[in-house]
């Protein structure tokens, strides 16, 4: 994933989290409703103890009814279900993570706490998939999960498996990824295997064509072998390579004599050194409407929700109606995948390959039109704009400071923007990168014509970098508030911090 323009890794993990309080609801014997003026105690609605009003009891019980309710603003079953089970709390007006309080509990505390207290009570399987397009900051998430979960609730043993996926290929490229995988082989407390896949042999690969075409093996595998030759045998590669043979009709199924090709035709076939051109072939291949509406989804990020579909539809002048029903096209393509509300790409490399068919230069203004639309729902008050407020964010910081540099107003805009989302952020590692992205739009003599927003965000960087231990990035940025801060009361904040690095240091 792009550095900047890297999801919030929380915000990633809870869509999981909601799913699983989303099955609670399902599962449990009785309706929650039943279940919540059950007294303390009682005996739980799931044979395996893991109802939901559990998880809540012990949940508040460890991260307090603050803690509670942050959680459900990231996961919308979780606060279904808790107004269910308190229906006489109050839900509003609750105050989130504050970023700027570093001795605060912070978001990645959180869901060390959830996945231990769910783990205690059954068996979790937690899979993560493309680690090598991982950011820092959902490594550094994970490696928390890793190292923590199983020592912050009581006595009570823990079973959780956390499986990751990767490919060893791009790995090379993630240095964070390397030296987190070689502190787990080499570590006494964490028990690692590790399993490499590769492609299918060939005898498994004419076993699997055969049964798709209906047609005996030894009838199969010359169209096995061309394709294993082609394909190396990578399950992706495999079906796309397939598909792209029934596209250009090379693989023809014929009513009176069943499926027939011509093996010479298709070793004279070129297939590319990776997935990305066989997904931008076949992203080519679709109508009009629905390659333009895929584009669209690939700007505005990996998981997106239909409120901001519905707000940018109509970013380039046209009614917009079109957009969601090319995007349902696209999951039966099985490009996308749709729960609910949000539409997700089936894998990363999708995305990317999509926004890699925008013209280079339409990107930006398309980028530009989007936020544009975006933009009068980014209000920093209130927590249901939250979502387009990140969005918005990731995009301009895909678009860049340099992209705006002739427009003042603009890059003071969207360096406000960047503040707002890193207060928002439950996660330091994201908010800094918010808060250096947002310093990078300041323009011109910003000390003097933006005070307040640049002291606020010089501020808000040092405050995340002590949280994160990077001591010498906080000296140079509150060296630079001491030298143009107004007064001694705008100084106040750095000076604290200042005084606490230096007495770790000693």
């Amino acid at each position: 994933k792009k550095k900047m323009g890297d999801p919030e890794p929380l915000s990633v993990i809870a869509l999981g989290f909601d799913e699983f309080f989303a099955s609670c609801i399902s599962l449990c014997s009785n309706d929650v409703t039943a279940v919540k003026n059950a007294p303390p105690g009682t005996q739980s609605c799931c044979p395996d103890g893991c109802c939901s009003r559990n998880i809540c009891h012990k949940l508040e019980g460890l991260i307090g009814w603050i803690g509670l309710t942050t959680l459900s603003r990231l996961m919308p079953s979780l606060r279904r279900i808790l107004k269910d089970v308190y229906p006489s709390r109050n839900f509003n007006g609750e105050e989130g993570l504050d970023t700027n309080n570093v001795r605060g509990p912070n978001g990645e505390h959180l869901f060390v706490t959830l996945l231990d207290v769910l783990s205690q009570l059954r068996p979790v399987l937690f899979f993560t998939d493309d680690l090598q397009f991982a950011g820092d900051a959902s490594l550094a998430l994970l490696n928390d999960l890793v190292n923590k979960v199983g020592s912050t609730v009581g006595e009570t043993r823990s079973s959780l498996l956390f499986v990751g996926a990767h490919r060893t290929v791009d790995t090379e490229s993630n240095p964070l990824l390397m030296k987190m995988l070689t502190q787990y082989e080499a570590s006494d407390v964490i028990n690692t295997t590790q399993i490499d896949l590769c492609g299918f042999e060939l005898e498994s690969l004419n076993e699997m064509v055969s049964d798709a075409l209906c047609l005996p093996r030894r009838k199969t595998r010359s169209l096995a072998e061309v394709v294993h030759q082609k394909t190396l045998g990578i399950p992706l590669f495999v079906v796309e390579f397939l598909d792209a043979l029934l596209t250009e009709k090379l693989l023809i199924h014929n009513s009176a004599t069943g499926w027939g090709w011509d093996v010479d035709s298709i070793d004279l076939k070129k297939i590319s050194s990776g997935v990305a051109a066989l997904l931008a072939c076949k992203l080519e291949q679709l109508p009009s409407q629905v390659l333009s509406a895929v584009k669209i989804l690939s700007v505005l990020g990996s998981h997106i929700d239909r409120g901001v579909l519905e707000v940018v539809k109509k970013y380039d002048g046209s009614d917009g109606s079109t957009l969601i029903p090319s995007l349902y096209t696209a999951q039966r393509e099985g490009l996308l995948d749709i729960a609910g509300p949000t539409f997700t790409f089936m894998h990363e490399t999708i995305k990317l390959a999509a926004f890699n068919l925008i013209q280079v230069a339409d990107r930006i203004p398309m980028m530009l039109r989007i936020v544009a639309c975006l933009l009068p729902h980014c209000k920093q008050h209130e927590k249901e704009t939250d979502a387009y407020l990140f969005t918005t964010v990731d995009i301009i910081n895909i678009i860049g400071s340099q992209a705006v540099s002739k427009n003042l107003g603009q890059s003071r805009v969207f360096a406000q923007l960047n503040l707002n989302a890193g207060k928002k952020s439950t996660n330091f590692r994201t908010a800094l990168d918010y808060f250096e992205a947002g310093i990078s739009f300041l323009q011109g003599d910003y000390w003097n014509d933006q005070y307040e927003l640049t002291l606020s965000l010089f501020e808000a960087a040092a405050t995340a970098n002590y949280s994160g231990g990077r001591h010498d990035q906080v000296a140079i940025q509150t060296n630079k508030i001491f030298s143009m801060a107004r007064s001694f009361e705008d100084k106040f904040k750095s000076y604290c911090l200042y005084i606490n690095v230096l007495a770790i240091g000693n």
